[in-house]
């Protein structure tokens, strides 16, 4: 009943009252796992770097490479999967600037072991990132790199698609 006391049906004969599109949609025979799964989610692939190389790279260049793959890492990681929030601005800002406060930048590098995680859910299910060893790890020598870029590299391994191109990602 409407508003005026008035059955449903008889609004609808109006023109002025078309039919509701949500129960038109309802109306549509679908099948159970259709009606009850999740859309798609996409994401673009990541470059596979060598994880000793890029180790090497950075201790070459004093840590300035370092902090380009930091960025770069954190932002391919965004265009993986743009349903999770991340900042690789705040990332190289809370590593680089904020070095002077010694504790930001090992909360860095412990969120990136989250980060990976959930990323790891979305390729292939599996969770072994850990930040606690990131953390040990960056203690000596940088050596967190090669890890967190093993196991991105393991990410990519599960999308056998090509860096910059679009994937599927399980939900």
């Amino acid at each position: 009943m409407d508003n005026y006391g008035n059955p449903e049906d008889l609004r609808r004969g109006l023109l002025l009252y078309p039919p509701d599109p949500a129960r038109s949609a309802v109306a549509q025979s679908l099948t159970p796992a259709e009606a009850f799964s999740p859309p798609a989610a996409y994401g673009i692939q990541m470059k596979r770097r060598r994880p000793v190389g890029t180790w090497l790279l950075t201790l070459a260049t004093l840590g300035v490479y370092g902090l380009i793959y930091w960025y770069k890492i954190h932002s391919e990681l965004l265009g993986y999967d743009r349903r999770r929030h991340i900042s690789p601005v705040f990332e190289l800002m809370s590593v680089c600037l904020m070095a002077w406060t010694v504790i930001l930048p090992f909360m860095s590098v412990g969120s990136l072991a989250q980060k990976i995680r959930i990323a790891q859910v979305t390729a292939d299910g599996k969770q072994d990132c850990s930040g606690t060893r990131g953390i040990l790890l960056a203690l000596l020598f940088g050596a967190h790199i090669i890890y967190y870029q093993r196991k991105l590299n393991e990410i990519i391994a599960a999308n056998p698609a090509p860096p910059g191109n679009r994937i599927q990602l399980m939900v």
